[in-house]
């Protein structure tokens, strides 16, 4: 059975936002910036394990697609990890989804488990909200403080 292929966009995602200031302004705001629509897509290990992969930005917008695609997973009885390796972008509706999806990892008696959180848009988000302590999180560059 393949597994179905989650697509987050967001009503704009095709437009580039550019920050419009005159030339005399050093707003280090001025760079631009090319939203990336989001996609999540699954693949199955060998030992039954699944990886939800996430690439792109997990905002109030794509954050009910990566919920949507680990609880499918959790009630099919399979253990789930959520890869991050490819995230740009993680608010705290990230954070809410991911305690959400281990929330019910647990009801149901399964795990789920976070990859490759060390690097800046996501690992600070983490530590920030402090679910560092409550996540299962398997990645040996992450450094907790």
């Amino acid at each position: 059975m393949p597994y179905p292929r989650y697509r987050a966009y967001d009503r704009f995602a095709a437009l580039t936002l550019r920050s419009r200031f005159s030339s005399d302004s050093e707003d280090p705001m001025q760079d631009e910036y090319e939203y990336q629509p989001t996609e999540i897509s699954t693949s199955v290990q060998a030992d039954g394990l699944v990886v939800v992969h996430v690439y792109g930005e997990v905002d109030m917008a794509t954050a009910p697609d990566l919920r949507a695609a680990a609880s499918y997973h959790l009630a099919a009885g399979r253990n789930v990890a959520v890869d991050l390796a490819e995230t740009t972008f993680m608010d705290a509706s990230g954070v809410s989804a991911l305690l959400a999806v281990h929330g019910a990892a647990r009801r149901v008696g399964r795990s789920l488990t976070v990859l490759h959180a060390s690097h800046r848009p996501v690992a600070r988000v983490l530590q920030l909200s402090g679910v560092t302590d409550v996540l299962s999180i398997r990645d040996p560059d992450l450094r907790l403080s």
